[in-house]
């Protein structure tokens, strides 16, 4: 999912929630031309060469131990801790991005990446990855992350209890004390879960954690979501003057670029407010939606771009 690697992030379909952003495994990517099956034989021999000397680098590191490195030691054992959870987070992630299969997959596509028939086999298989990655090495940063994307699964299947549970382990984590964007996928991940049990209040006290974190762009997502729960209980105009009040926000000059979010602001305050929301000019020429001035096929001159 956060986020350095989190969140990990689902994408959101309900009316009116913003989608977080999917998360990828890190690494460096491999050129194109490089042969794919002489990568694979490489790949191979050396997961054999590590597999025949197992029980010999563990002695090695052992001995390292013994002979006084022990910070060394740790830290070798530390990484290999971290890469081992990292790989499990990356395969959680790749089952939720992972595509449906539509029956005319490219044999080669189908060969290289894993189809699925529905989101719930998708679920099921990032659901395993993430935790094997807690069980394991749920002490380390993508052990933590890991949990994060049990959450976010658990929020997508509206299993609110599970996924309020695993968000409140993630917050309580000194990894999220530390990480400002890590606490805002907590709240915004808290809220919802409330918010799908129907207890509006609640919902509302975490949107307001969020949105007064000390994080930019934490503020008009969070008052987009006070919004939301204002509409659900009636106040309309509180709603509409918070959704202004984001909008001014996200669309201020040094804003972080947000524009899903602000279309979801305009979207909502526009159903309560249709004059609240400035229209994008038109004019012969110029396609709606184009800055004003566009020339023939709403396209820039130099001096516009």
């Amino acid at each position: 999912m956060a986020d350095e690697g989190k969140k990990t992030t689902t994408k959101r379909d309900r009316d009116g929630q913003p989608k977080p952003a999917g998360a990828k495994r890190p690494g460096k990517a491999a050129p194109i031309e490089e042969d794919p099956d002489a990568l694979m034989t490489a790949t191979l021999r050396a997961m054999e060469w590590a597999q025949k000397r197992r029980k010999q680098i563990v002695y090695g590191v052992a001995i390292v131990i013994a002979g006084g490195g022990i910070a060394f030691g740790y830290s070798y054992w530390r990484s290999h801790q971290e890469e081992q959870a990292t790989s499990l987070v990356a395969k959680g992630v790749n089952a939720e991005l992972a595509p449906l299969r539509t029956g005319d997959e490219d044999p080669e596509i189908a060969r290289r990446l894993k189809f699925y028939g529905n989101e719930a086999e998708k679920q099921q298989d990032a659901l395993a990855a993430y935790a094997e990655a807690r069980k394991k090495y749920g002490d380390t940063g993508p052990g933590i992350l890991a949990r994060l994307g049990e959450a976010g699964i658990y929020l997508d299947k509206r299993d609110w209890d599970q996924a309020l549970a695993a968000y409140n382990e993630v917050k309580s984590t000194s990894l999220a004390a530390a990480d400002p964007s890590l606490r805002l996928r907590c709240l915004e991940g808290l809220g919802y879960a409330k918010e799908g049990k129907g207890l509006l209040d609640d919902a509302r006290a975490a949107f307001n954690d969020l949105a007064n974190l000390d994080l930019k762009g934490a503020k008009p997502l969070g008052l987009y979501h006070l919004a939301r729960i204002d509409v659900a209980k009636g106040d309309k105009a509180g709603a509409i003057d918070k959704l202004k009040t984001a909008r001014e926000a996200v669309t201020a000059p040094g804003a972080i670029s947000a524009r899903y979010l602000q279309e979801q602001i305009d979207r909502l305050l526009g159903r309560l407010d249709p004059t609240a929301v400035p229209k994008t000019p038109t004019g012969p020429g110029q396609i709606p939606g184009m800055p004003a001035g566009a020339g023939p096929g709403g396209k820039l001159t130099k001096e516009q771009i």
